[in-house]
């Protein structure tokens, strides 16, 4: 079965890996053990409980593995993160973007 690496767990990252890993041994790799509805991070600022309803484990709605890490360095076919390197037929970057506080913390 072919290797599918995709990094990153957001909108695009996640719904790549629900939809490969039924054809494909899929791998994703993001740096948060969930997925985050972004939009609503603003209202967690100002409701911080808020925050408990726009976040889901990436293990409960995935049956690939998951790595919580960062990515190093990426090779020919070979991404390198401190946990080791992960080999790969095909590679998905769905990093996203970062925002500064308060709308995002970096945790």
């Amino acid at each position: 079965m072919k290797q599918v690496i995709i990094i990153g767990g957001g909108f695009a990252g996640s719904y790549a890996a629900r939809t490969l890993e039924k054809d494909f041994a899929v791998t994703l790799i993001d740096n948060k053990e969930h997925f985050e509805f972004t939009p609503s991070i603003l209202r967690s600022v100002v409701e911080p409980e808020h925050i408990k309803q726009i976040q889901l484990e990436h293990k409960k709605y995935l049956n690939c593995d998951v790595v919580f890490d960062e990515v190093l360095e990426i090779e020919k076919n070979k991404i390198n993160t401190e946990k080791g390197s992960f080999s790969f037929d095909y590679l998905i970057i769905a990093s996203g973007s970062n925002y500064n506080e308060p709308i995002k913390h970096a945790n």
